[in-house]
């Protein structure tokens, strides 16, 4: 008997030593956690007798929990995405986080399995596991089972092991994605970059970059503020809000809340507890994120604020270069009029003043020679008036150049600046037969349906290209808005009342008897087409 009971030992130490070696092999094999999970309750279920596992990864730096992986979950776990695994207090999390759980401990009983809606397959209890590596708290590991005869003093020794493979792989995992999610939000904020050149509104620079910067890196709510006094609050310029891109985490006490921020430091969000400012420059001006969630932003996002506030302050400054030139060319335009001016109008008039004068002395003598003289000299300053009001008028038509641009080459001037960024690629052509000159109402409206249409896909369709055409299709003159990027929502495609851009797009073209027509599918991209029927181009020429 004796050797029979060192057989059966040495063939279970065998096969612990086997389970712990499938596990550091399927570990080391992959960074994806909940796959690794898979073949590692494969084994425990052998080994154990388990049948259900999963893993929440703690992150330290947001003093939270994730859940990374799960397998063999009950209906009642399982339904609805987990959710019953991602809501909610939990026991063994209060422990981690109270420094109580330093062991494996066979719970009595598993609170999510007692208060989830549905069918455990009997399971009741689990065995919690902490996982750290070189002491840094990582998370927990939890094996369930529908009785406490799996959890022997031996077993939860095993598990302790795993639990220390578990955790090494965790902590390797969470190193590179948070390498993979750094470069890729440096790379998000670098294309923010190409999509602000160009842009020579400040105000609209500002919301363009915060749009941008709460979309592209998943931020809750940005803004830029200004202080004018130390003493007073800042006052809000732009902020932009959305709910949809904050954090997920689990609370391990939802009994104790995080507290809010003071009231006069909620600028954007009436629940923020927690913010992160940065000065644009070296200006009173500051760009500034905002979470509802408490301890929501480390090294990795200062870096990313900071890079963000310079991008700010280098296309300010590229603004407020373009103004002064701008300033110093009309400065220059000016002073090159006022040279013209004197030197043809201003001497003209200076010599009618000349024989007017001239013209008054002759006069006073009275004798037919100086009469004669005086009709001369009149008719020499009537010919130098006509010459002057001829010139004057040159200038006042050099002076309103606007008036004479056609709308196709206003339409080019909006996009041309757009063409020298990289990303997305915007495109303009024009069919020869397009007419230059169009009813004023019709040009004013193709003219605000090409700068919303190009707004709204610069700024939401995340689009790799833009192409504007104007063309002849049919009996129509037709605009068209069209880019390869990820589409309306169906509500928003089918319902144009739902955004307000839509809206003024297709009231403009109604108030030309024109027709917007949007074509938009998930992932295909968006066309905007407005067009305005040969018949109403003819009869507003009569």
């Amino acid at each position: 008997m004796d050797n029979a009971f060192a057989g059966d030992a040495y063939l279970k130490k065998a096969s612990q030593i086997e389970l712990l070696k499938d596990t550091a092999e399927a570990l080391n094999d992959t960074s994806d956690i909940p796959s690794a999970m898979e073949a590692i309750l494969s084994r425990l279920a052998q080994e154990l007798g388990l049948q259900t596992a999963w893993v929440f990864r703690y992150d330290e730096n947001y003093h939270a929990f994730v859940e990374v992986g799960a397998s063999g979950l009950p209906p009642a776990l399982a339904w609805d995405d987990e959710a019953a695994l991602k809501t909610g207090w939990c026991e063994c999390q209060n422990q981690f986080i109270q420094g109580e759980l330093d062991r494996a401990i066979n719970l009595v009983r598993c609170s999510r399995l007692r208060d989830a809606v549905g069918d455990t397959q009997g399971l009741l209890f689990h065995a919690s596991i902490p996982l750290r590596s070189k002491g840094k708290p990582l998370g927990i590991l939890n094996v369930a089972s529908s009785g406490i005869d799996a959890f022997t003093p031996e077993a939860l020794e095993l598990l302790m092991t795993v639990g220390h493979q578990v955790a090494i792989a965790i902590d390797r995992a969470a190193i590179l994605f948070e390498e993979r999610m750094r470069s890729k939000r440096f790379r998000a904020l670098s294309e923010l970059a190409g999509v602000l050149v160009g842009e020579f509104d400040q105000h609209r620079l500002h919301q363009i970059a915060i749009e941008g910067f709460i979309h592209k890196l998943g931020y809750e709510a940005a803004g830029v503020t200004v202080r004018a006094d130390e003493d007073q609050p800042p006052r809000t310029l732009v902020f932009v809000v959305d709910k949809k891109s904050g954090r997920s985490e689990y609370a391990y006490d939802s009994k104790s809340p995080a507290p809010l921020l003071p009231e006069s430091e909620r600028l954007f969000l009436s629940d923020a507890r927690s913010a992160l400012t940065q000065p644009i420059g070296h200006s009173n001006v500051h760009v500034r994120v905002e979470s509802s969630l408490a301890h929501s932003f480390h090294e990795t996002d200062v870096e990313l604020l900071t890079a963000f506030a310079w991008l700010l302050h280098a296309a300010d400054e590229t603004i407020r270069l373009h103004e002064y030139a701008v300033a110093n060319a009309k400065w220059a335009e000016r002073r090159q009029l006022a040279a013209d001016l004197h030197d043809s109008v201003s001497q003209r008039l200076f010599s009618a003043s000349l024989l007017a004068q001239t013209a008054g002395m002759l006069a006073a003598k009275s004798d037919e020679e100086s009469m004669s003289e005086v009709a001369r000299v009149t008719a020499r300053v009537q010919k130098l008036i006509v010459q002057s009001q001829h010139e004057m008028r040159l200038w006042i038509d050099a002076l309103h150049p606007d008036e004479e641009r056609t709308w196709l080459e206003q339409l080019g001037d909006r996009i041309e600046p757009l063409m020298h960024q990289s990303s997305p690629r915007v495109t303009l052509s024009i069919a020869p037969q397009v007419p230059k000159h169009l009813p004023l109402l019709v040009e004013k409206a193709l003219l605000h349906v090409a700068d919303e249409a190009l707004h709204n896909a610069l700024r939401h369709a995340q689009a790799k290209t833009v192409r504007v055409s104007v063309q002849f299709i049919l009996d129509r003159l037709c605009l068209t808005v069209a880019d390869d990027g990820v589409g309306l929502p169906a509500r928003d495609a089918q319902d144009t009342h739902r955004r307000y851009g839509l809206v003024t797009m297709t009231e403009r073209m109604q108030s030309v008897d024109g027709q917007l027509l949007i074509q938009s599918h998930a992932d295909c991209g968006t066309t905007i087409v407005a067009q305005i029927s040969l018949n109403f181009l003819e009869a507003k020429k009569v």
